[in-house]
């Protein structure tokens, strides 16, 4: 049987373990989208752990697709020496690099400064608090094509071992894909086959700035928030069109990831990954409730090429050597997803670290 801690062969990557660092978001980006010293520290501390493959925070690939203050930005070339320090940082402890790249689409609430306007599937609020979404054009689709194309490009150029399209939680590419949000009833929605057409054409717009031989990943939603036995069937479409693309990997995420961790539930979008996994030949790993060995074993068991984690890499960085010393180590992370707001409150990222007047 597989495990954790075996060395793991994709099409064109070799791991030195299976253990994968899920693209989160951290809240130490410039207010100008550009990587600061406190984020090449954070790296520097999850790669040093022994991480086979680490996914950096999204980064924006198009002014108006920046979710947050926070974010990185990637939609010119200033912002390729910053990228490049992080993956050198993580090169050089003998991690596997990945820029995931994405667009935030309606699902931005709107912060002082950035008024560029919201694009969509469809026309609406998305969020609340968001402001009114307006659905895209040709016009727009074209530019938003061209943009991940050229952030893919900056990604190799930055020394960056592949980049991870963002197809999940409810960004644009995931919007589309979302038939509670894309009420299109043009060729870009109606059914599975519509609402795929614009990932699908972005997807191979990367290809082609990129070539054939740079390792590709996509993250992709595998539920919704309504009709879930309907869109179980567009989520195996969705996997089978992928499996076209000559992709790395697919890791497999959900829209309900918050509730089920905080519910106590553990691998939790596992069956449906492992459905997929069984109907096509592109690797599969899942993300969601994996935190013990044996949430490893199971998932590995279950068909999944690795095992991808998030947020108890924000609870202890070190995570990886502390698995691989004790096979019996119980993470501290409690799924509670304070960490979501937990910095702009207190100064720290997680109910487990100290205050910052305590730190010594």
């Amino acid at each position: 049987m597989r495990d954790v801690f075996q060395e793991a062969a994709l099409k064109h990557l070799r791991l030195k373990n299976r253990l994968v660092r899920s693209a989160t978001q951290d809240p130490f980006g410039a207010a100008d989208g550009s990587v600061t010293a406190g984020q090449l520290e954070l790296y520097r501390s999850i790669s040093a752990g022994g991480t086979g493959m680490v996914i950096s925070g999204h980064v924006c690939v198009s002014p108006e697709g920046r979710a947050s203050q926070a974010q990185n930005c990637f939609y010119d070339d200033s912002f390729i020496p910053g990228q490049r320090a992080v993956a050198s940082v993580l090169r050089e402890n003998g991690s596997i690099s990945v820029l995931q790249i994405s667009h935030a689409g309606g699902s931005v609430a709107p912060w002082p400064g950035h008024d560029a306007g919201l694009i969509g599937p469809s026309d609406g609020v998305y969020v609340k608090g968001g402001g009114a979404v307006r659905a895209m054009d040709e016009e727009d689709m074209e530019r938003v094509r061209r943009d991940f194309a050229a952030a893919a490009r900056r990604a190799a150029a930055a020394g960056f071992d592949a980049v991870q399209l963002h197809l999940a939680h409810n960004y644009l590419l995931s919007e589309f894909l979302n038939p509670c949000v894309n009420r299109r009833t043009d060729s870009y929605g109606a059914d599975a086959e519509g609402r795929f057409r614009f990932p699908g054409e972005v997807l191979s717009a990367v290809r082609g700035a990129v070539g054939p031989d740079y390792p590709v990943f996509v993250k992709i939603n595998c539920n919704c928030e309504e009709n879930d036995g309907a869109f179980a069937e567009d989520f195996m479409y969705y996997m089978r069109e992928l499996d076209k693309f000559g992709l790395e990997g697919i890791e497999i995420s959900g829209f309900d990831f918050t509730p089920l961790g905080r519910a106590g539930r553990r691998n939790y979008y596992l069956q449906r990954a492992s459905q997929a996994a069984a109907a096509i030949s592109t690797p599969v790993f899942a993300v969601g409730g994996i935190r013990t060995r044996e949430d490893m074993r199971r998932a590995l068991g279950a068909g999944m090429e690795l095992v991808s984690v998030s947020r108890p890499f924000i609870c202890e960085p070190d995570l990886c050597a502390k698995l691989a010393a004790d096979e019996d180590y119980s993470p501290k992370c409690t799924s509670c997803s304070k960490c979501f707001y937990l910095y702009g409150r207190e100064g720290r990222r997680c109910i487990f670290h100290p205050l910052p007047e305590q730190k010594s």
